[in-house]
Formats: structure tokens, sequence, C-alpha cells
């Protein structure tokens, strides 16, 4: 299956983000979502391994991969390191008594 959004991580991007899982004080989520990254970047210097193996490598889900990817190519590298915003939690905000 042709892959929807394929990322393409610059050199530059690349560094950024192993120094980041090199870190050692760095959130457990931002660490994964920087290995799936990389290891999903199909660049001029990455792996370009498929969803399958890079979830095994990262010990995620398959699923998540695709939203790691889907969120980097749509709205960039930081949004793609950070996780999502909860809609919901606006909604009950809002109507909290």
């Amino acid at each position: 299956m042709k892959k929807r959004y394929v990322v393409r991580l610059s050199g530059v991007e690349r560094e950024q983000l192993e120094g980041l899982v090199k870190r050692g004080r760095e959130a457990a989520y931002r660490r994964r979502h920087a290995q799936v990254l990389l290891l999903a970047d199909e660049g001029e210097y990455g792996n370009g391994l498929i969803d399958r193996e890079v979830a095994e490598r990262v010990g995620c889900s398959r699923r998540m991969v695709e939203q790691i990817r889907q969120r980097c190519v749509c709205e960039g590298l930081p949004a793609a390191l950070d996780r999502r915003q909860c809609s919901r939690w606006m909604v009950k905000a809002k109507h909290a008594w």
C-alpha cells in the first residue's frame, strides 16, 4: 500500500531529532515521536522503513506511526513532536459549572 503522507527530513531536522533522542532529559512521548520520524524518513539521509517495521522497533502501534507521519507532513515538525490537543477538553471547560 502506498503511503499517503511521506516524511522527508532535511539534514538540519535530522540532527535536531537525533539530538532530542540522545538527550536524557526529554519527555518519553517526544523521544518516541522523534524516533518514529527518524525511522520513517524517506529523504536523502533516511531509512524509509515501512510503518510496521517502525512500529516494531519503537514499540508502538502502526496507527500511531501513521498519525505522527500525517501530523509532520500537514502541520510541521513541532506539531508532530507534541501531543495532539484534545478538542473535547475545551468543550468541557466551556460548559463546566
